[in-house]
């Protein structure tokens, strides 16, 4: 199964791109799935934890998950966050430290969610305050 996502963008688009997918997927088992990012100019950082679960729920299910054609801006945020070393690609250095970190949870693990959002997102310094 191949399926081409757009820009992913964290808007009514995007999260319709993202259940789309999940929808497409639901009855998947033992498959390969092929998810070409060739017409993915822009993907929300944020909105790899939306990406992930579907992605982590397929592979769950023993399909096997290959992301092809990936966008050189998008391949260079999503190696810096970590989520392609999920996908067999290398994680890159943030040499300037403004990447927060993807990070794939278990249900059952509630408190290093807690420790995770209190050092990636609580206590960084570019973060406004009345944000946190």
């Amino acid at each position: 199964m191949k399926i081409r996502l757009s820009s992913i963008q964290h808007d009514q688009r995007g999260f319709e791109a993202i259940t789309n997918l999940n929808a497409r997927t639901q009855d998947c088992h033992l498959q390969q799935i092929e998810i070409d990012l060739g017409l993915t100019s822009w993907l929300d950082a944020d909105m790899c934890a939306a990406l992930g679960a579907i992605l982590y729920g397929l592979s769950s299910r023993l399909n096997n998950i290959e992301l092809t054609h990936i966008q050189p801006s998008v391949e260079k945020i999503l190696s810096k966050n970590g989520f392609l070393s999920n996908y067999g690609r290398d994680k890159i250095p943030d040499k300037w430290g403004t990447t927060i970190p993807y990070h794939r949870f278990e249900i059952k693990d509630g408190r290093y969610f807690a420790s995770y959002i209190e050092k990636e997102l609580v206590q960084r310094k570019e973060i406004p305050r009345e944000c946190v």
